[in-house]
């Protein structure tokens, strides 16, 4: 009988994650992502079929009952689930995997740990520990996550800028075009004429009365939390742009680029300031800018608009934490506190071993 037998070949250090490549029986190599956060391994559709020989495939996905859900609160629909041996510098173990139709192969939490490709170490155990490293001690030193907070308040206080402004390129032979505004639910028009006076309040958008060349639809979207989201929809603008750059509000536009993103609604006509979301420019735009930022600082990684900071030990990571967060200070950015956190400075430290 032929048993299914992922070998762990190499654990690789990316950014802000680490991935395992599992060589499997046809001599590919799956790759998956090691996350402690998750309490379950989760195995893609792609990788299940790549693992396991299409004759077994039907014997080995199970039936189950599990309901996953990912990190910002949607379900994750689940295939089934199947188990596989897994082995991994002489330890071998057979793992549960739940199978997904799409998304990203996990290794969770319970399982990094029995296979040893984590430690976790307690902070107090982790303050004895000495550092062979003669730069002063970090003022954060002793100072909880609350009390780093409010040390750095304007750090966290509004929305900041982090680069001169961006000039949109359009292409020489794009013609404009002018949208007329479109009607909105009676039950949104309070709601968005209010969200619409607080993103004028932030200098986020401003009001345009002169004519403009290129006028987009205004596009609402709820999101989880029940806040309206105002983009524009940039279909007829983004085919004129001469090369491809999401939107982010700490991205300035210059005025000229400023008038190209003007959007008519019920209320009359706005132009947003900083790059809005929904215009094909800036992903990479964005990472390029927050990299420059902060690429010559030790322990600390940029993925497009996360930060990642690390540190052997806890006063390591606090001396990296204050070079961060001097440098956002000096840059006059801020960092978002909604989707940030200081896990570092939990209860435990988490570190990834090789």
């Amino acid at each position: 009988m032929f048993v299914v037998c992922l070998s762990i070949t190499t654990v690789r250090h990316l950014t802000g994650a680490s991935c395992l490549g599992f060589h499997v029986f046809n001599n590919t190599t799956i790759r998956i992502k090691l996350d402690s956060g998750a309490e379950t391994n989760v195995l893609t559709k792609k990788d299940f079929e790549a693992a396991v020989p299409k004759r077994q495939r039907r014997s080995k996905l199970k039936t189950s009952a599990a309901k996953l859900t990912a990190f910002g609160g949607h379900n994750i629909p689940v295939i089934g689930k199947c188990y596989l041996k897994c082995q991994y510098k002489g330890a071998t173990e057979v793992l549960e995997f739940q199978v997904v139709e799409t998304g990203k192969s996990l290794l969770g939490c319970r399982n990094c740990k029995s296979m040893k490709l984590i430690t976790f170490h307690n902070v107090d155990q982790l303050r004895n520990k000495p550092i062979n490293d003669a730069s002063p001690q970090s003022s954060l030193n002793g100072l909880t996550s609350e009390q780093i907070f409010e040390k750095y308040s304007k750090c966290f206080d509004g929305l900041g800028r982090i680069s001169d402004p961006y000039h949109i390129k359009i292409n020489s032979d794009a013609t404009p075009v002018v949208h007329p505004p479109r009607k909105l639910p009676s039950a949104l028009r309070d709601r968005v004429q209010n969200e619409l006076q607080e993103m004028e309040s932030r200098g986020i958008i401003k009001k345009v009365n002169e004519p403009t060349a290129w006028v987009n639809s205004m596009v609402v979207n709820e999101k989880r939390s029940g806040k309206l989201r105002i983009c524009i929809d940039p279909r007829d603008l983004n085919k004129a742009l001469r090369c491809e750059h999401s939107g982010f509000w700490q991205m300035p536009l210059d005025e000229e680029s400023s008038y190209l993103t003007t959007f008519n609604t019920p209320f009359g006509r706005y132009r947003f300031t900083v790059i809005p979301f929904g215009v094909v420019f800036a992903q990479e735009v964005f990472h390029k800018t927050v990299n420059e930022k902060f690429h010559d600082l030790p322990g600390c990684e940029t993925d497009i608009d996360d930060i990642l900071i690390w540190g052997r030990i806890l006063e390591e990571h606090d001396q990296n934490l204050e070079r961060v967060l001097n440098r956002v200070t000096e840059r006059q950015m801020s960092v978002s506190t909604n989707q940030g956190h200081l896990s570092g400075r939990n209860a435990y430290g988490k570190w990834c071993q090789a």
